[in-house]
């Protein structure tokens, strides 16, 4: 049994990919990833168009399109005895033993990492990106390090101008605060010119995003200071240093330090993946079933699914236009920050019509300052990053936002059986035989069918097969395959009928079988037995052990937890909801053996060939905690957007408020404001797992 509740563990459109590309060293840079973008497209639809994309599909046939297709062949269902079990054993390298008693511990299964290249992206361009990535993120840490120490200082210049020394004049605290203001902001505002220059420009051409909410507060600044200086150079009463301090240049320098360590952690995670995509052997892809096929999937379900699915593949697209999509904080910020600054803009109308000049300048800067989110970047770009580097650790990439926007809002997971119980993790641990059958014919007979069925008890067999120095070239042909719907597989090979599956496929096809308390002396300890009819005749009985590793079991449990179904594809009738509960403790109403006419569905809907970036696994436990990370990235970039965007709404309101009774809202009071709101976001972000 697994607890279901987080582990500790160690701790991401175009528009964002144009932001960021846009703040890279010079144009022969733009031009590298213009041409890797078309290289992609290219080099995508040679892969689709080509004869050899998609494979050959294993036909899948439900119990009564079995019965039409088995018309006039006629099968031997005389009664036989069974009781008298006949065993066989073989002279081979390694004795196959019958011994119930006998406890096999799981073995680790792995698949190789290989170094390949992309075949999608030369590798030398490959390389010429991620130094120009590192060169990049470089740039950002010295940026960020300078605006830091500017915020720093002035911040320190307003509680100097607040507590000055009596031996200091006050025109020389007012000029010295307001020119000194004024230099810092600009020098902050050059180390950034997302945030001072493309932000302004992109919510004027209505494409506003995360940077336009700074932006705001920036310009705000720079206005305050600018009519402080004027207001103090033409007034001919010295202004008090409660109205100098209406400047609110040390909250614009703290949010664009942010907006930089924000975007410090958006390239690093970039950058990693960019690093795995260069050294993992991409296996498995995930992608979306369509929606009407994941209607027809799951009919009962309150409206659309969300169904995800996985395509075996050998490369991958579309890395780079999807890890620059839009986050949350940039959709949310297409509303926000137009009403921040209309909000802004006809407050200080009110005011300067119905106060003074001042007043509105004061109510201007306060609600731009105020609406301006420390963290609004920040609560999305730091939680990516630590999920991204956790499965990155597992082989797993993680693209995109939008990605996680999607997968995140999973209903359910399609997963082949052979993929929950891969390789050794299956294993069959004795035999039986009847009719003086020998073990050799058996084995054979069984391995051929569960290969040719795609079935998970195939590596199980085949183990076998090389246990008693067969080669896997002897393998039987078969002539046709159906797979009947929680009985198991029906096969023609030679001329004969063989049944490969449980007790319930031999009743149907009148085989007699053993009684039920003879079955059971081999399914003790968690068991599972599998028969084998040949011609209307048990022939063979094989005894299996399914086992799942802990961390495969955990996060199938996980996903049970977080509302998503398991869709089991498999031929292997033993794999059964009970089966999952029982192995890993998952429950038996989160999974769902699919039947043979939903298999269909989803193969006529599988994608085959390159498939878009987005999830990239090499097993069960990486798919599974993948499509976990996507569930809690997606609720906690929201959380953290709507929390950030609620408490600027409250600021708003409260400064408003405060503004017209006369109660001037400084810039102190609005940066102590800001860090309280950036407490809950920074404590989201750090401690909360993905």
């Amino acid at each position: 049994m697994y607890d279901v509740h987080d582990k500790s563990g160690e701790t991401n459109s175009q528009g964002r990919m144009q932001q960021a590309v846009e703040e890279w060293s010079n144009s022969a840079q733009r031009e590298k990833v213009s041409r890797l973008s078309q290289k992609i497209k290219e080099n995508t639809n040679k892969k689709i168009n080509s004869e050899d994309t998609k494979p050959a599909s294993r036909e899948i046939y439900s119990s009564s399109e079995r019965e039409r297709m088995m018309a006039g062949r006629t099968s031997n269902t005389a009664a036989n005895e069974l009781h008298k079990d006949n065993p066989k054993d073989v002279n081979a390298k390694k004795r196959f033993s019958i011994e119930l008693n006998e406890e096999t511990e799981d073995e680790e299964i792995t698949f190789p990492i290989k170094k390949q290249q992309d075949p999608n992206i030369q590798s030398d361009e490959l390389d010429e990106i991620q130094a120009d990535q590192d060169d990049f993120l470089k740039s950002l840490k010295v940026r960020f390090s300078f605006s830091i120490v500017l915020t720093l200082f002035l911040i320190a210049a307003t509680v100097f101008a607040a507590y000055a020394p009596s031996f200091f004049t006050m025109d020389i605290v007012a000029y010295g605060y307001i020119i000194l203001n004024l230099i810092l902001l600009l020098a902050v505002g050059l180390l950034s010119f997302s945030a001072s220059v493309k932000g302004i420009a992109s919510l004027f051409t209505f494409k506003p995003d995360a940077d336009s909410i700074i932006s705001l507060s920036f310009y705000a600044a720079l206005i305050g200071n600018i009519y402080s200086l004027c207001d103090f150079v033409m007034s001919s009463q010295l202004p008090t240093v409660a109205s100098v301090s209406a400047v609110y240049s040390s909250c614009a320098a703290a949010g664009i330090s942010f907006n930089l360590l924000a975007k410090i952690f958006y390239v690093s995670r970039v950058r990693n993946n960019l690093k795995l995509l260069k050294t993992i052997d991409t296996a498995y892809a995930a992608y979306p079933v369509s929606d009407d096929v994941a209607e027809r999937v799951i009919p009962t379900f309150d409206g659309t699914p969300s169904i995800i699915s996985l395509a075996k593949t050998d490369s991958l697209t579309d890395f780079l236009e999807k890890s620059y999509e839009p986050s949350p904080s940039d959709i949310a910020a297409k509303a926000f920050a137009p009403i921040s600054l209309a909000v802004a803009l006809i407050t200080t109308i009110v005011f300067a019509l119905t106060k003074d000049v001042s007043s509105a300048v004061i109510a201007f800067c306060s609600i731009c300052s105020i609406s301006s989110p420390l963290m609004f970047e920040f609560g999305v770009s730091v939680p990516f990053y630590k999920a991204c580097k956790r499965l990155a650790k597992h082989n797993c990439l993680l693209t995109g936002c939008k990605d996680v926007a999607t997968f995140g809002g999973a209903d359910a997971i399609v997963a082949d059986g052979s993929f929950i119980f891969p390789g050794k993790g299956t294993k069959i641990i004795g035999v039986k035989t009847f009719h003086k059958e020998k073990i050799e014919e058996a084995v054979l007979y069984a391995t051929s069918i569960a290969e040719a069925g795609k079935s998970p008890l195939a590596s199980a067999f085949l183990d076998i097969f090389a246990d008693v120095g067969i080669g896997r070239k002897l393998l039987k042909k078969v002539d046709r395959i159906v797979f009947e719907d929680n009985k198991g597989l029906y096969a023609v090979i030679d001329d004969n009928d063989v049944l490969l599956g449980n007790r319930q496929l031999m009743h149907k096809h009148m085989v007699d079988t053993p009684s039920r308390d003879y079955e059971m002396r081999y399914t003790i300890n968690g068991r599972d037995v599998t028969y084998l009819a040949i011609n209307g005749q048990v022939r063979a009985i094989f005894i299996v052990m399914y086992g799942i590793d802990d961390e495969t079991g955990y996060q199938l449990c996980k996903l049970g937890s977080n509302g998503v179904r398991v869709l089991i594809e498999t031929s292997d009738p033993n794999i059964t909801p009970e089966l999952l509960e029982q192995k890993c403790g998952l429950n038996s109403d989160d999974v769902t053996v699919l039947e043979s006419r939903e298999m269909r569905l989803l193969e006529d809907n599988r994608v085959y060939g390159p498939v878009e970036a987005g999830i990239a696994v090499k097993d069960m436990a990486g798919y599974s905690e993948s499509i976990n990370a996507c569930v809690k990235l997606k609720g906690t970039f929201w959380a953290n957007t709507l929390l950030q965007i609620a408490l600027a709404v409250l600021g708003m309101l409260f400064a408003v408020i405060l503004e017209y009774f006369g109660n001037t809202v400084t810039a102190a009071f609005v940066l102590t404001y800001q860090f309280i709101c950036a407490v809950p976001v920074l404590l989201i972000s750090l401690l909360r797992r993905s």
